[in-house]
């Protein structure tokens, strides 16, 4: 072809030099000429990436008529049925692309790294298939530190990068999103912490894909996927300890520490906040504002804590929400977020000596039954 390109929109056909062709400003001033309307025209293709959450329900309310191009509906997948605003009604708009959900329990390629065994570990890889038009999307989830190759210059996005590397292999998308790993270890580590190489990687990304593939067989598509979500801000307890253990404290973190290089330097960095800040925190032994977040996608649900949240914690708020994906570090990291139990190790590595390289006090043992709360509360809410 020579000349120019003209397309209605750039999905599916975006050669160099391609001209956008806008014929909605003529379906503007048509509808405009009697002077009873007034339209807004808006590229359905900003309109699609642009919106934030809440954004698309704003809009219902505010419009009396939604307009699309044929050919970029197809990018929504819009059932007829959205165009009758009599089935409409007052429900929420959902779109009618399917989701399946499973979970599956897999080979652990991860250990309790305090146990030093397979107890308290969740073995279930959580997959979320989204079907589009003719493409798959793969939402995942498991629960282990991507840690496999130990301390390294290089640059790794480890076993969740040889998973995805699987799943695209075979023509899908994949999204990874990594649980609550913050006491799990890849299992290599219980042979040796270094020593661990590619191979390894390919290991652990083949089982979870396979897994994932074999998990479509037994688990039926739920369409028209209602989408909701709820955040919440809450506080979390510390403890605070006087300034008369500053010395002691530093004294056991660098002890802990010794092993990584720097590792002095943070210690004492830590302690000249400590110094400085120690009297505010006695009087409001809290970590303000830390956020937690719920989103519903049809049946599936996902609780996101901004930490490195211990594996029993999504051990519990399982038991209520049997198809629950918790997902870690989300929108920040805190720290380690431990366990109850886990405290009553003395001097363990993530209730007492990492929060010093977060430099923060350490969390208090009631901070687990804070989070529980607050996760628990916010997946009722959807």
């Amino acid at each position: 072809m020579t000349g120019p390109v003209f397309a209605e929109t750039p999905f599916y056909h975006a050669p160099k030099g391609l001209d956008i062709f806008d014929y909605g400003k003529w379906l503007k001033q048509a509808l405009e000429s009697t002077g009873e309307h007034s339209v807004e025209s808006v590229p359905t293709w900003d309109f699609y990436n642009k919106l934030g959450p809440g954004d698309y329900e704003k809009i219902l309310r505010a419009n009396d008529v939604l307009i699309f191009s044929d050919t970029d509906a197809r990018l929504f997948q819009l059932a007829p049925s959205f165009f009758d605003r009599e089935k409409f009604g007052t429900k929420i708009l959902t779109f009618p692309d399917r989701i399946r959900l499973t979970l599956e329990a897999v080979k652990p390629i991860g250990y309790n790294r305090r146990r030093t065994n397979f107890e308290k570990i969740d073995p279930r890889l959580k997959v979320a298939i989204f079907w589009q038009k003719k493409k798959k999307t793969f939402l995942l989830s498991y629960a282990c530190h991507p840690v496999t190759l130990g301390p390294t210059k290089e640059i790794s996005a480890d076993w969740p990068g040889a998973l995805i590397r699987e799943i695209e292999g075979r023509g899908f998308r994949g999204l990874f999103f990594q649980g609550f790993c913050g006491d799990i270890d890849p299992v290599t580590y219980m042979n040796r912490r270094l020593g661990a190489g590619k191979n390894d990687l390919s290991i652990y990304g083949k089982i979870l894909a396979e897994r994932a593939f074999k998990s479509e067989k037994y688990v039926s598509f739920e369409g028209r996927a209602e989408v909701k979500a709820a955040e919440r801000r809450i506080r979390l307890p510390l403890q605070v300890f006087p300034k008369s253990a500053i010395e002691r404290e530093t004294l056991a973190a660098l002890e802990a520490t010794k092993e990584f290089p720097h590792a002095g330097r943070v210690v004492r960095a830590w302690r000249r906040k400590v110094e400085k800040f120690q009297a505010r925190f006695s009087r409001s032994p809290w970590m303000e504002d830390v956020p937690v977040q719920a989103l519903a996608v049809g049946g599936l649900k996902i609780l996101g804590l901004p930490g490195e949240v211990f594996s029993g914690l999504g051990l519990k708020l399982r038991r209520k929400w049997p198809s629950l994906m918790p997902i870690g570090y989300a929108n920040g990291n805190v720290g380690y977020l431990p366990t109850r139990e886990a405290f009553r190790t003395a001097n363990d590595y993530a209730c007492y000596c990492a929060p010093k390289f977060y430099a923060i006090f350490p969390f208090s043992p009631e901070a687990e039954s804070v989070l529980l709360r607050a996760g628990n509360e916010l997946l009722s809410s959807l």
